[in-house]
């Protein structure tokens, strides 16, 4: 693939693809500029990085003014980015490259990504590319590249999965959701990021940053992070690790849960549907765990617990 002004740009603006932001991001970490000329040195070096950052500036304040949500990382931050080594030798290249007469655009290595995907009902178990773990929920989405740059490991989940990440100080390893990125050198935990719930780590061992660029949070083992997108809150808490990732032994828990919740819960792992026809039933909490349970065992408990009835048909469970 190859890193072009108008990538660059769409990555500041957080319009990329996931192909497109690793792109980006591993250029940025130094790949692929190992074509970059010697002989921009000192005075011209400078010059060169001066014109290209002006440049992206200009570009920045016209997308700003034209009312263009940009990305979390500001383009201050991209300057304190650009001060290292290896990113002022990568700039002054670029710079060599847009205003040196060259139109022709950066390339670096091609990356491939592989997908993993679970149904309702359906749980996987399978090794990254790095050797790290993953159990992979129902209904849940995993993309990683086919191989992990020198420098870093970033994948994209959608979903819940629980992580042994293999230790490597050299290559922080970073999970994409829709809404956080979670950052370790190596460490085991559960993360689930369903769509319209909140996005919820959970650390077993280890050390964790969890969160957005401007809001973020250290996790060590046995605490827990919850990030609300619809009201931006970051919260996190002490609690027993071992609970949250039961799901790997087929054990399911609910601690106060809601029967609303428990309905989404149920139709991921058993792959039916389910409606509560009674609206006052929907915010009735329950607590239990089950090993290896049936559907039938675990709406009959809460049947009981919540003085309702129910039918099933098929894949259709009715509580009313």
């Amino acid at each position: 693939m190859q890193v072009t002004p108008e990538l660059i740009r769409k990555y500041h603006l957080g319009q990329c693809t996931p192909e497109e932001e690793y792109a980006v991001q591993q250029w940025l970490a130094g790949e692929g500029d190992d074509d970059a000329p010697s002989y921009l040195q000192g005075s011209e070096r400078q010059a060169k990085q001066s014109r290209i950052w002006n440049g992206l500036r200009g570009s920045y304040e016209h997308q700003r003014g034209s009312g263009h949500a940009g990305r979390s990382l500001s383009f201050w931050k991209w300057s304190r980015i650009a001060a290292s080594v290896t990113i002022l030798l990568g700039m002054s290249w670029l710079g060599y490259r847009w205003f040196g007469g060259r139109n022709d655009a950066l390339h670096i290595t091609s990356v491939h990504f592989q997908e993993v995907r679970t149904a309702f009902g359906e749980k996987k178990k399978f090794y990254l590319p790095d050797s790290s773990l993953v159990y992979l929920n129902a209904g849940s989405h995993l993309r990683f590249p086919d191989h992990f740059t020198d420098t870093c490991r970033s994948i994209y989940l959608t979903g819940e999965a629980f992580f042994e990440i293999s230790k490597d100080p050299s290559r922080p390893f970073t999970i994409h959701t829709k809404n956080t990125e979670t950052r370790v050198l190596g460490t085991v935990f559960n993360l689930k990021a369903y769509p319209g719930e909140a996005t919820e780590l959970v650390v077993t061992e280890g050390k964790v940053r969890f969160g957005q660029e401007e809001k973020q949070v250290v996790l060590t083992a046995n605490q827990l992070a919850s990030f609300d997108s619809a009201s931006g809150a970051l919260s996190h808490h002490n609690v027993y690790a071992g609970a949250y990732a039961g799901w790997k032994q087929n054990r399911l828990t609910f601690r106060d849960t809601r029967l609303s919740e428990i309905a989404v819960m149920l139709e991921r792992w058993y792959g039916i549907k389910v409606e509560i026809r009674k609206q006052a039933l929907k915010t009735v909490i329950f607590t239990g765990t089950y090993e290896n349970p049936s559907l039938q065992t675990i709406v009959n408990d809460m049947a009981s617990a919540m003085k309702f009835t129910y039918t099933q048909q098929g894949k259709q469970l009715i509580i009313q």
